[in-house]
């Protein structure tokens, strides 16, 4: 059973921390966002090489917040390092007050464990290692759906439509 979302919104984080086409196509979900809340400040968090390709569609309501967690990398950055980083990152969104916060990629608990971290009142995500108690929101997988569709689903919950499928 999902919670209803707030009726006042403020601030809205979506957390989209994989490669460029998977954040290219999560434009459709911050697209029906910016409608679905006009005014609402959206601060979408990729990995930093998104940064130039996302910026061009931001705007004064949604700005592109790059984070350089080495988790990405595959490389042996060392634990310590590693920890150091998350730690600096969740001190960042957990001090945002977001109202709403949004995680549209299935199967990875960083960005599960990111919308614990960040506090909002209402978030929508996947269940994954076990951080769905958390969630007020399930979303769900569904391999017969186009990703863009699949990142969009978020918006139903707004009573709002995703995009038009293929």
């Amino acid at each position: 059973a999902s919670r209803r979302p707030p009726a006042r919104v403020r601030r809205i984080l979506v957390v989209r921390l994989d490669q460029i086409g998977d954040g290219i196509l999560t434009l459709p979900l911050v697209a029906g966002l910016r409608e679905a809340f006009p005014g609402v400040r959206i601060d979408w968090v990729v990995r930093p090489p998104l940064v130039p390709i996302l910026e061009p569609s931001a705007g004064a309501d949604v700005r592109i917040i790059p984070i350089d967690v080495p988790w990405w990398s595959g490389s042996a950055c060392g634990r310590r390092k590693y920890l150091a980083s998350f730690i600096r990152f969740a001190a960042r969104i957990r001090t945002a007050r977001y109202d709403i916060a949004i995680a549209p990629r299935p199967a990875d608990w960083r960005d599960a464990l990111c919308l614990v971290l960040a506090r909002a009142r209402w978030r929508a995500g996947f269940d994954c290692a076990g951080l769905g108690f958390a969630m007020s929101a399930l979303l769900r997988e569904d391999p017969g759906v186009h990703i863009a569709e699949e990142n969009a689903q978020a918006l139903r919950l707004f009573g709002r439509r995703g995009p038009a499928p293929a």
